[in-house]
């Protein structure tokens, strides 16, 4: 192909370019050793033409040379760049705006730039430019191929959307000559993407007779055998008394013509590749020390990578070719993501699964993502999943809960009364219900995490309302699932209940009453799920006095009637604080001390399981934690019972030490963590809060003892020990110099412990628990906030802010006035994409979360020179997406 220069002429360029179209062989598919060797010299072509054309005063010529550029683009499947799809806009547009050029041009090369503007258009999803171009397309005496490119534009445009039903009643007036054979392929394959399998058959077998036919008069006529290749392929795929092995001969015969569309498709799948940008200005170390390399290079042409992949999707979607390798398919998809962003989206929709999901629909990219694509994407993923006949609903359910966040407000409420209706579709659980099971899970705790306490308690009142899964008097009868899948949305609840006060929950109270009568049944998941629902009403205080002794004697004559394994998924111990049984309390703490601590040690070998996390849960309910809400219930733990389970961790202790000191991973689970669970619960519960008095100086001795060996072989975990312990006066204060060391140093996980372990001696501090001078250790972490070191800036705000939260006096005047200072700079950094290319990118959404709370329990404290200085952070607390961040919004109001 000729390349236009500046010295060619622009009506000798138009011949050249006609002479091409008129000459090409017919292939629906370009030959793909055509398509390469020609590819660059028709970009650069195109920048060519564009540049010379504006001195171009001949209307004609410039309608001419646009059409045949437009023409070999689509041609050749190569994507428009963005100056090129402007010049085409205000080009179209100018024309659109004067009646009387429009008069003079000639109308069917102009209808066929328009129509490649609606194509664009499409992939865009920019509904705007599509009506308008759809619109002037109406008002123009179009060919009937121009016509029938028209109605196919119009029905991928609702495909997109999900509309099936209007697609069909499209194709069912969709009239075709026997002459238009590729639109008889194009509407087979529209007929397979609304179900209409057997029609599309049909339709693929009668145009491959015609095509057949009209071969054994034009044997080499190109297109025809094109044609023939593609509709083969359609039918291989679809299984339909055609394969591979029957169709070898002729496919073979139609390679040697170029006309495989397979072989074609081959060629194409072997380049694809993850796009890497080599375009711009890129800067690495020189070989030599301190110099640097910078290199330049600047192109208006798409990479191959890009023009392969959007060429893969359009023959797919034009001549139905399936997209059999998912990873080459789905970097295809991320590939286009650069020219077609909303189009990558629609097609991993169509064409994706949940596998991949985080390629395309990551927290960073919802969270960055314009208002206005978003709310078309859930207008699509509404559709889709009301959409009986769409096959991909837990894909949809799934983005739809990742989507949540970063909705409206009304389309948040229209996505809960979605959700709520199909919860009670049976038809939602007929087809892979475990992995439905899974997506319903993730999008009721979504859902759930995005809404503020008002908001929770009104969507609660309406999954009271909901049928339990299996129950034989509700609606989901007919629906199986086993303790280990089972599902209910009240399981996904969590209030603030320091506010139960303020929490209201409307009830029918027939409703409560058929959950009491589930109660007095059996064993079982539907029972757990009703007890889940009333006990969230017991909590926030919701039922009357009556009815919560009715729930509370249920709960009691639970615990009587199965002994032990009281639910599948509520503790033991939890159930058994609900009885408010002072009894019923001592008896438990009696039986679940004396049981043994769980071993995952056996004589070399390595169980797994959750019983030694399920067994320090529950202790954590029969210990007083370190730090307990004011509403927590609190069981008195004589020292009798305390020793008891001492004793049981010092025999646990001597079978599994030297196990847990090595600290080895195990090829299949990775690393054990029963040694970072114990600690944390000694820490956090049983060591937090037992009486000094109750230690023998013996006992004081062998903690001691373990102490110093984990910290000899897990020297990060051994610092969490040491606040809990001075306390305890089992280790000495030059201990605390380990803290200081580990602050700073260079090992991440050491850092981390060090940091966190500040906050249990500021508590500890705070209740005269420790006499220590903690103000060297306040300066090292105000120091490492200060200047953000990277690495543990997470750490470092997670642990201020628990410490202003639950111990504020730690600070003085001078200290909150720093904090608030580097608050104000890091405002500034997080919301400017400071950190969107630092090392710490991953953990950008915790830290912009954690420094909003930081922010707002300062601002808590209500001191006006504090609270004057966050009003950045109040706003941002109130208008972000982040439901991370908008949950501390309340705490700026008191």
């Amino acid at each position: 192909m000729e390349i236009y220069n500046s010295s060619s002429n622009l009506d000798k360029v138009l011949q050249t370019f006609k002479c091409n179209r008129e000459s090409y062989p017919g292939w629906l598919i370009v030959p793909d050793i055509i398509k390469k060797k020609n590819k660059g010299n028709i970009e650069l072509s195109k920048d060519n033409i564009l540049r010379h054309i504006r001195d171009e005063d001949d209307i004609s010529i410039k309608i001419s040379i646009i059409y045949e550029l437009v023409w070999v683009y689509e041609k050749f499947q190569i994507p428009l760049d963005f100056h090129f799809h402007n010049y085409l806009k205000k080009f179209v547009d100018e024309i659109l705006k004067d009646e009387v050029l429009l008069s003079k041009i000639n109308v069917n090369l102009f209808a066929f730039i328009v129509l490649r503007l609606v194509k664009e258009a499409r992939l865009d999803f920019n509904e705007d430019e599509y009506i308008k171009y759809t619109k002037s397309l109406k008002k123009i005496r179009l060919t009937n191929e121009q016509q029938n490119q028209l109605i196919y534009e119009e029905m991928q445009f609702k495909l997109s959307n999900f509309d099936f039903e209007e697609v069909r009643n499209k194709v069912n007036k969709w009239k075709l000559s026997k002459k238009d054979l590729n639109w008889s392929l194009k509407k087979a394959i529209i007929l397979l993407k609304i179900g209409e399998k057997q029609r599309a058959i049909e339709e693929l077998e009668e145009t491959l007779e015609r095509v057949r036919q009209l071969i054994t008069i034009s044997r080499n006529n190109y297109h025809l055998l094109s044609l023939e290749g593609l509709i083969l392929v359609n039918l291989i795929q679809l299984n339909h008394h055609y394969s591979l092995t029957n169709s070898k001969d002729r496919l073979n015969y139609l390679e040697s013509k170029l006309c495989n569309p397979l072989k074609e498709l081959d060629f194409m799948y072997s380049r694809i590749k993850p796009f890497e940008k080599k375009s711009g200005v890129f800067v690495k170390k020189g070989f030599d020390p301190n110099k640097i390399k910078r290199t330049y290079s600047f192109s208006n042409f798409f990479e191959s990578e890009v023009v392969d992949s959007y060429s893969i999707l359009m023959i797919s979607e034009e001549w139905g070719m399936y997209l059999t390798n998912s990873k080459t398919i789905n970097e295809a998809i991320k590939n286009l993501e650069i020219i077609y962003p909303f189009y990558s989206w629609v097609k991993f929709i169509q064409v994706g699964n949940l596998k991949n999901i985080d390629d395309f629909f990551s927290r960073e990219t919802i969270y960055k993502s314009n208002a206005s694509s978003l709310s078309n994407l859930f207008k699509i993923i509404f559709n889709g999943i009301k959409n009986k006949e769409n096959t991909k609903v837990e894909l949809l359910l799934e983005i739809l809960s990742r989507l949540y966040f970063a909705l409206t407000k009304d389309e948040k409420k229209k996505a809960d009364n979605l959700i709520l209706e199909l919860y009670k579709d049976r038809d939602l659980y007929k087809v892979n219900i475990y992995s439905i099971i899974k997506v319903l899970a993730s999008l009721f705790e979504r859902i759930i995490f995005d809404k503020d306490q008002i908001e929770r308690a009104e969507f609660f009142s309406k999954v009271l309302e909901l049928p339990i899964i299996g129950d034989p008097h509700g609606e989901l009868k007919d629906i199986d699932l086993d303790e280990n899948y089972f599902f209910d949305p009240s399981y996904k609840f969590e209030f603030d209940l320091d506010d139960a006060e303020g929490i209201y929950i409307e009830f029918n109270q027939k409703e409560i009453d058929r959950l009491l009568k589930i109660l007095d049944g059996e064993k079982s998941n539907i029972r757990d799920a009703a007890l889940s629902r009333l006990i969230k009403l017991i909590l926030t205080k919701n039922l009357g006095r009556e009815i919560d002794f009715r729930v509370r004697e249920s709960i009691r004559n639970i615990i009587l009637k199965e002994k032990s394994g009281f639910s599948y998924y509520f503790l033991e111990s939890f159930l058994v604080q609900l009885t408010q049984d002072e009894k019923f309390q001592n008896d438990y703490i009696q039986k679940r001390i004396q049981q043994p601590i769980p071993k995952s040690y056996h004589n070399g070998v390595v169980s797994t399981g959750n019983a030694l996390q399920v067994l320090l849960q529950d202790l954590s309910n029969v210990f007083p934690r370190f730090i307990r809400t004011k509403k927590e219930p609190h069981i008195l733990v004589s020292r009798e019972n305390y020793l008891k389970w001492l004793e049981q961790f010092f025999y646990w202790w001597e079978d599994q030490e030297s196990w847990l000191l090595k600290g080895e991973k195990d090829e299949l689970f990775g690393e054990n963590q029963d040694l970072l669970y114990i600690v944390i619960f000694l820490k956090n519960s049983f060591l937090a809060n037992i009486p000094l008095e109750y230690l023998s100086e013996k006992q004081k001795e062998k903690i001691s003892e373990i102490y110093f060996k984990i910290d000899k072989n897990q020297h990060n975990i051994a610092l969490l020990l040491i606040p809990v312990l001075l306390r305890l006066k089992i280790i000495s204060e030059e201990e605390l110099e380990k803290t200081f060391e580990g602050i700073l140093d260079n090992n991440v996980e050491i850092s981390k412990s060090a940091i966190s372990s500040i906050y249990d001696l500021a508590v500890f501090k705070k209740y005269n628990e420790i006499d220590l001078d903690l103000s060297e250790l306040k300066k090292e972490i105000l120091y490492l906030f200060k200047y953000r070191k990277e690495n543990t800036l997470l750490e470092v705000i997670r642990t201020l802010r628990y410490i202003i939260n639950y111990a504020p006096e730690t600070f003085d005047e001078n200290e909150y006035l720093l904090i608030i200072k580097v608050l104000t700079t890091m405002y500034n950094d997080l919301t400017n994409g400071f950190y969107e290319n630092s090392s710490i990118s991953n953990d950008f959404f915790e830290i912009f979360s954690e420094s909003t709370g930081l922010a707002a329990y300062i601002y808590k404290l209500g001191k006006s020179n504090y609270c004057n200085k966050l009003q950045h952070w109040k706003r941002i607390s109130q208008e972000n997406r982040l439901p991370e961040v908008r949950k501390y919004a309340p705490l700026f109001e008191k």
